[in-house]
């Protein structure tokens, strides 16, 4: 939050503030606490992706996300310039290298990096139960010596 180009323009600060940073870190960390305590109540299934992490690492390391610019918007002066005031407004050659289209809002390419990360979260967590759950059926056929079922699972 303390990153975002308009934030930095209204608080005339050159590098993110650090404030609002880390009340997103806080609030973030209260969600991931709170939806760990709900699965344990509930027995249910929660993933959480941290989004401000995701924007802090592209922050720190935009050459790693492909980004040349992470300090301002791609449209108009990209510091203060939000949705509509972007009407009429010139904007920057490539928006692939910029991680803000205007001063609050990420680029296209940001919203995919996110997406990408989310997917990636929540197939990891998928994948994991499978194997699990893969490895526990493959014990059971040994267990209970149905072999012939096993050998036709393996040969898939």
């Amino acid at each position: 939050m303390g990153c975002l180009p308009v934030v930095k323009t209204l608080m005339s600060a050159e590098e993110c503030y650090v404030k609002l940073n880390d009340v997103a870190n806080s609030f973030n960390s209260k969600i991931a606490r709170q939806l760990h305590t709900l699965r344990k109540q509930l027995s249910i299934k929660t993933h959480f992706l941290d989004v401000y992490q995701v924007f802090e690492q592209a922050t720190k390391h935009p050459k790693k996300f492909g980004f040349t610019e992470t300090t301002k918007g791609c449209c108009g002066s990209g510091t203060i310039e939000i949705g509509e005031t972007c009407k009429g407004q010139t904007t920057c050659d490539d928006p692939t290298r910029f991680m803000y289209w205007d001063a609050v809002h990420p680029t296209q390419k940001m919203y995919k990096i996110i997406a990408e990360e989310a997917v990636q979260n929540i197939g990891d967590a998928l994948l994991f139960k499978y194997q699990i759950f893969h490895a526990l059926e493959i014990a059971e056929l040994i267990e209970s010596h149905n072999l012939k079922y096993l050998s036709s699972l393996i040969d898939k």
